[in-house]
């Protein structure tokens, strides 16, 4: 009997909870957060926020390869994972750089 009144208890107070939440989201005012009107703002948004993350990956692979070469002491091959590591994140960065040029001359001959 103790667990029944335990169960109407619970449904009882979960019933009570989600009518306040939905009295309080009628009354909350919901904005679109996108701000973008036109298709080129959106992509633009999005490429910016991509170089963004990308160029932030590549710093943090550069400061790792050189921390990898920093703590090599001497290990040939620490040393030459830490060279592969710096060498890929600057292979990295030249693609990004050569994507992005690629796509503003599209972009411009497009508009």
């Amino acid at each position: 009997m103790k667990k029944l009144y335990q169960k109407i208890f619970l449904l009882s107070f979960l019933a009570i909870s989600l009518t306040a939440v939905n009295v309080q989201a009628a009354m909350i005012d919901i904005s679109n957060p996108i701000t973008v009107t036109d298709f080129n703002e959106l992509v633009e948004g999005i490429l910016d926020w991509v170089l963004g993350i990308a160029g932030s990956v590549a710093l943090l692979m550069l400061i790792a390869g050189g921390i990898m070469y920093a703590t090599a002491a001497g290990s040939e091959e620490k040393t030459k994972a830490a060279k592969k590591t710096i060498f890929c994140a600057i292979l990295g960065v030249i693609i990004v750089i050569l994507s992005y040029s690629m796509i503003v001359v599209l972009h411009g001959i497009l508009t």
